[in-house]
C-alpha cells in the first residue's frame, strides 16, 4: 500500500507530520496498539503565516495496525 499526502495546500508548503504508536501486553497476555497520527502544512510563500492543521484520513494508521498484525503473525 502506498501513502501519498494529499489535500488542497499538498503542493503550496512544506508538512510535517507526527507519528506515535504504542504497544502494550495486557493482562491476560494480549497486546494493545495505539497510533496518533497528526501534521501541519505551512505555506511557501512568507514565514509568518501560521501553520495550517492537516486531519488524518486514517490510511496511516491502517497501514501501521496491518504490518504490525503481519510481523506478529510472522513470529
Amino acid at each position: 500500500m502506498a501513502l501519498n499526502q494529499a489535500g488542497p495546500y499538498v503542493d503550496d508548503g512544506r508538512l510535517t507530520a507526527n507519528v506515535m504508536t504504542a504497544i502494550q501486553s495486557t493482562p491476560d497476555g494480549s497486546t494493545i496498539g495505539m497510533t496518533h497520527v497528526s501534521g501541519s502544512l505551512r505555506r511557501n510563500e512568507g514565514a509568518s503565516a501560521d501553520p495550517i492543521v492537516c486531519a488524518s484520513t486514517g490510511a496511516i494508521e491502517e497501514h501501521i495496525r496491518k504490518s504490525i498484525e503481519r510481523r506478529l503473525g510472522a513470529t
